[in-house]
């Protein structure tokens, strides 16, 4: 069918490494508190390049949440994410100006 599973928000809550376990999990999605001060702080960088890698040894693809700067972006492919996803790349939109947004960049 194409689907893909998801734990959101790994890092914060409830989430815990059991759970990595447990469920037949494809991706796994970090948490932006994991990322906010990845520039500045070593401690960071350490603990997303190691879950990162972790992730990758047990076939999981992970994404950073949270991403706001082209310095956050380039650390992150450095450490070994996957996919990237915050305000880096776009604002969120009203489902309005998002429709208008695809419409107008479908060509016929």
């Amino acid at each position: 069918m194409g689907l893909r599973i998801a734990l959101d928000d790994f890092g914060t809550g409830c989430s815990s490494l059991s759970q990595i376990m447990e469920l037949p999990l494809d991706i796994l999605k970090l948490d932006r508190s994991l990322i906010h001060d990845i520039e500045n702080n070593s401690r960071s960088r350490i603990m997303v390049r190691h879950l990162a890698n972790m992730a990758h040894d047990l076939g999981l693809e992970i994404v950073a949440e949270g991403v706001e700067t082209s310095a956050q972006i380039e650390l992150c492919r450095e450490l070994g994410c996957d996919l990237i996803q915050g305000y880096a790349f776009h604002r969120p939109l009203d489902p309005t100006e998002f429709l208008a947004n695809v419409n107008g960049s479908i060509r016929h």
